[in-house]
């Protein structure tokens, strides 16, 4: 599966941020919209790992596209069609 938006390396070489200002860590953490997702913690470790197995198990790749998911889910629901 293709991420939709570009992810560039910021700092540190386990942190990826994107345009809209959505971090994410290899560790296991996503700040998406000012708020902390974490891997470790239930409920969002459900969504979190069905998104790294949707990546093939890629940790990093299935955070981004975990961050991305939320991301248009919040506009969505700010902005209905």
């Amino acid at each position: 599966m293709k991420l939709k938006t570009k992810w560039t390396q910021s700092g540190h070489p386990s942190v990826w941020s994107n345009d809209s200002g959505d971090i994410v860590h290899a560790g296991g953490l996503a700040r998406v919209g000012g708020r902390l997702f974490e891997r470790n913690r239930y409920p969002d470790s459900l969504a979190i790992d069905a998104a790294v197995r949707v990546m093939g198990g890629n940790v990093k790749r299935g955070l981004m596209l975990f961050a991305e998911s939320v991301a248009m889910e919040v506009s969505n629901a700010t902005n209905p069609a």
